[in-house]
C-alpha cells in the first residue's frame, strides 16, 4: 500500500490533536511519549511508516499491559 506524501501540514494538524487531548487529560503522557519516539524514527527515515505503525502499536500495547493487565 502507498501512502500520500507526509506534509507540514499533517504533522500539524497531528501535534493539535495531541495538545488538546493532553490539554484535557484524554492522553497517558508515557503513551504520547512512545508515539513521539515511534515519529522521530519514522521522520529521521530509520522507519517506514509501515513499521513506525506496527513498533507504536506493539509499545503501546505492552505499556498498556503493564498498566492494567
Amino acid at each position: 500500500m502507498e501512502y500520500p506524501p507526509f506534509t507540514r501540514n499533517d504533522a500539524d494538524h497531528i501535534l493539535d490533536m495531541f495538545t488538546r487531548m493532553i490539554d484535557s487529560s484524554e492522553i497517558d503522557v508515557n503513551v504520547l511519549d512512545i508515539v513521539w519516539e515511534g515519529a522521530e524514527d519514522f521522520f529521521n527515515g530509520r522507519n517506514t511508516a509501515g513499521e513506525t505503525a506496527r513498533i507504536i502499536q506493539s509499545r503501546v500495547s505492552i505499556y498498556i499491559s503493564e498498566q492494567f493487565g
